[in-house]
């Protein structure tokens, strides 16, 4: 559930995929199909990982075959947007086609048409500011597939995030984000999602009581413990962004530790880390996020904070060290310059 709200909205209802984990070896189009839907569930972009690539190369293979020689069933187009999304390169440029290709074939589906509005907001944000004038083709698609089914959550949550989201002039609209919200309050099962979006817009207006209160709710009314778990984390992060206050986010990040039961997963640590870093505690963040650094090596963002602890606590030697680092194996992060000069700045 891991990115349902945050970014760009990707979930779809999961069926049960028949493929083996070892050799994803996909005996027709219909089993590839199963397993893309099944994977895509909560799938966030740039975070599949090399096994998930290797069935997604595999499944493209199958989904060719299939439109070469069905090329009018709208399910392969789908299955080949979804593979190619999974692929290891992400490339919703290259998946795009066949989402579009999906519902010209089949127009009356509505996950086709939410499908093609995160493909076009995918490649849109892809894109950078020059590509915001296609938001009005993203939000079309999303009011499209709500058309089609009233009672299918995703495209509403997709849509108040572009109403949440969106500057004024380019359609964005808090009044409009909140019916959407209201609207999944009245969808059973959506309940949670739908108190999330209207804390999501309770954040926009930094009105901080009622987010927070519209969080709880979102977490009391959540169908299992996952869901619970990412309505709180999903608080932390608004907190973080909007909020901007380090004292509040201290008891959010005690909670997630307290709701986790994996002992292995570093992210509670991390937010925890993160959490007293904002509020000014370095020292108590320092080793939370060392711990979560070493488990995440390849996250520049908790790389990055580990550079700032250490700075922070005096320890210049180490974040200069930290700082050299970061900048070697993370070039491309917008951080990376920041990081060289700090590092200079040290020396």
């Amino acid at each position: 559930m891991r990115g349902r709200i945050i970014g760009v909205v990707a979930v779809l209802l999961a069926v049960t995929a028949h493929v083996r984990a070892d050799d994803a070896v996909f005996d027709s189009p219909d089993a590839a199909l199963a397993w893309a839907e099944s994977v895509s569930d909560g799938f966030g972009w740039g975070e599949s990982d090399d096994e998930t690539s290797t069935k997604a190369r595999k499944a493209r293979g199958v989904f060719d075959d299939a439109m070469r020689n069905e090329p009018a069933r709208a399910e392969w187009a789908f299955g080949m947007a979804l593979a190619t999304m999974l692929s290891e390169e992400h490339d919703l440029a290259d998946a795009q086609p066949h989402f579009e290709r999906a519902a010209e074939l089949e127009p009356n589906v509505a996950k086709y048409e939410y499908w093609r509005g995160n493909a076009l907001a995918g490649s849109m944000l892809s894109a950078g500011l020059g590509a915001l004038g296609r938001l009005g083709d993203v939000r079309e698609a999303y009011e499209r597939a709500i058309e089609l089914d009233p009672m299918y959550p995703e495209p509403r949550i997709a849509l108040a995030m572009v109403y949440t989201q969106a500057p004024r002039l380019l359609g964005g609209s808090s009044k409009k984000a909140m019916e959407q919200g209201e609207a999944l309050l009245r969808i059973p099962g959506a309940e949670s999602q739908g108190h999330i979006v209207i804390a999501g817009v309770h954040a926009k207006k930094k009105r901080w009581d009622e987010m927070g209160a519209s969080f709880e709710a979102a977490a009391s009314s959540a169908p299992n413990d996952e869901d619970r778990r990412q309505a709180v984390e999903t608080w932390f992060y608004y907190s973080l962004s909007y909020q901007q206050d380090g004292d509040a986010l201290v008891p959010i990040a005690q909670r997630l530790v307290a709701m986790t039961e994996d002992p292995d997963d570093p992210m509670p640590g991390y937010l925890s880390g993160v959490a007293y870093q904002e509020a000014g505690r370095a020292a108590e963040a320092l080793p939370l996020l060392i711990e979560a650094g070493e488990s995440m090596p390849e996250r520049a963002s908790a790389q990055w904070r580990v550079c700032e602890a250490l700075e922070d606590v005096g320890r210049r030697a180490a974040a200069l060290s930290a700082y050299e680092r970061v900048s070697e194996r993370f070039p491309d992060d917008e951080r990376a310059k920041t990081a060289t000069k700090r590092a200079r700045r040290l020396r």
